[in-house]
């Protein structure tokens, strides 16, 4: 299973790849909202962990505008959670 982190606090990242690793999961991690909504549009990732409060646009816009031009579910083909 492939595993997109959007997170900016670096204790937080260190902690959650360490899990995530030692779990046997790919992990790939980016510290900026834009960045990782393009990495997520690639469609290379089973799962999404995104945080709230992130540069450059917020993990919560599927939440904020779940009619928008980002719809989980269609778009990434990844149910929210």
């Amino acid at each position: 299973m492939r595993i997109l982190l959007v997170e900016d606090e670096r204790r937080m990242v260190q902690a959650l790849c360490e899990i995530l690793r030692v779990e046997k999961y790919e992990v790939d991690h980016y510290a900026d909202g834009i960045l990782g909504l393009e990495a997520l549009e690639s469609g290379l990732y089973d799962l999404a962990v995104l945080d709230v409060m992130l540069p450059g646009r917020s993990g919560d816009f599927p939440r904020k505008n779940p009619s928008s031009e980002v719809n989980f579910q269609y778009s990434f083909n990844l149910p929210p959670v």
